[in-house]
């Protein structure tokens, strides 16, 4: 799961560890399956096993360990396709190792469990170069959908551009369905203009001392910041010529952390009295990240105009991130503005669900997103073990439902459901920024859609 920033997300992490380790479980079913399934009127779609067989999908994930010793938890023709590279680096979200098994299980059960399909393939994209590769076999294998549980706190500009989404692009002009989590980064993310401040060079931030402030809860607590910036090209080789740095100060204004990547030829910080002498390292991207172990307390975050260049229409957003659930808070958090990509493309399903952990939009060019909110997104699992509500696992459901649609209707495409979330924002009358909570259309509602 992405950015686990509460109780209820860190739980969930432990779940998954326990849950998909293959020396202690064999056969791990999703308990609640008929449940979910009635919860989201899914009877009306009887199965159609022709039609089932035929769907394909891939589910892109960082791991699937456990599928090889525990191949009937999904049907005997899905497929495990590695990427290129061994260790690839991380997105950056936290994730256990068996996590895309979980998503392709809970999918297999919500479509029914049925032994003729879908098709699955489960296929590494841990890092840019694997995620390139395995859009590159969705594109090569004609996959009708796919699922991505997982989102990148840089790589984007918070509107569906950056290199990460053009990748995402190729799958969808191929005619792929692609399912996007929505995140887990709520209350964990601030995002604001780029103002600074002549004399100092800093930005004018909203909190106090023109910083940003963040309280940790706990001792030996590994906390992620990534700082990013609206200056991704579409080509990830692009270089930035805008440039950020960022200093953590403790609550006595000591300084705890300094990240400072010379983004650009012009960057003038290393000669500013905030920074120690010494050679800065070059970067592409406009973004600053990095892991820092905060003891309990109060610390501000300054970021630093190194360019000098930036425009009124510039935003930057921070992202902090804990595998301590419920450890911190960012007190200017927006509680909007929360969704990076690749759930905020303007042609993928973004899916969240209600729990107080889940990303909300708007993204920064005004489109609603995610674009349905799941209600219940309780999984249990067949040991007793209960995987608590988040957007990674609502994508997965989502995913399920509409394998079950399509099996039944297989001309349902991305239009139909554009048409239908138009449908029923009109009837909740949803919240500005956020999509409405998904209802599975009856079996003649959903002939309406197809037009």
């Amino acid at each position: 799961m992405t950015k686990l920033s509460r109780l209820n997300a860190a739980i969930a992490s432990l779940a998954v560890l326990v849950l998909w380790n293959p020396s202690t479980h064999a056969e791990l079913r999703v308990r609640n399956a008929r449940e979910l399934a009635k919860t989201y009127g899914l009877s009306n779609y009887s199965s159609r096993p022709d039609s089932l067989a035929a769907l394909k999908v891939a589910v892109l994930d960082n791991s699937f360990e456990g599928f090889l010793q525990n191949r009937d938890s999904l049907p005997e023709s899905a497929e495990y396709l590695r990427g290129p590279l061994r260790s690839a680096p991380s997105t950056g979200n936290t994730q256990s190792s068996g996590h895309g098994l979980m998503m392709a299980q809970v999918i297999w059960a919500l479509a029914g469990r049925e032994a003729q399909g879908p098709k699955f393939y489960l296929i590494e994209a841990n890092g840019i170069t694997n995620l390139r590769a395995a859009i590159d076999q969705v594109v090569e294998l004609d996959v009708d959908i796919v699922l991505y549980a997982s989102t990148w706190e840089t790589g984007g500009n918070f509107d569906g551009q950056g290199f990460i989404n053009a990748e995402v692009s190729r799958a969808t002009e191929a005619g792929a369905l692609w399912i996007n989590a929505a995140g887990n980064d709520h209350g964990m993310t601030f995002t604001g203009r780029v103002s600074s401040d002549p004399s100092t060079g800093a930005l004018r931030l909203p909190g106090s001392g023109g910083m940003l402030g963040l309280t940790n809860k706990l001792t030996n607590n590994p906390v992620k910041l990534t700082l990013s910036w609206t200056d991704y090209k579409n080509e990830e080789d692009s270089q930035t010529l805008k440039d950020l740095d960022w200093e953590l100060q403790d609550w006595t204004g000591r300084r705890v952390a300094l990240k400072n990547l010379r983004q650009g030829p012009e960057s003038t910080c290393s000669d500013a009295p905030l920074y120690a002498r010494g050679e800065r390292e070059n970067s592409l991207h406009p973004r600053e990240q990095d892991e820092v172990i905060l003891q309990e307390g109060v610390y501000h975050l300054r970021v630093l105009d190194c360019s000098g260049n930036f425009v009124p229409s510039d935003r930057v957003r921070l992202v902090v991130q804990s595998p301590k659930g419920g450890s911190l808070e960012l007190h200017e958090a927006n509680g909007a503005y929360e969704i990076n990509p690749p759930a905020d493309h303007p042609n993928v399903i973004t899916i969240g669900d209600l729990s107080p952990v889940s990303s909300l939009g708007p993204t920064l060019d005004g489109r609603s997103k995610p674009d349905f909110r799941l209600r219940d997104t309780r999984v249990e699992m067949s040991d007793g073990v209960t995987i608590p509500m988040g957007s990674s696992v609502a994508s997965a459901i989502y995913t399920g439902i509409l394998v079950r649609m399509m099996s039944y209707e297989p001309r349902l495409s991305k239009e139909s459901l554009d048409r239908y979330r138009q449908k029923l924002a009109r009837e909740q009358r949803s919240a500005s920024g956020v999509g409405p909570e998904w209802r599975t259309p009856s079996v003649s509602e959903l002939a309406t859609l197809l037009w």
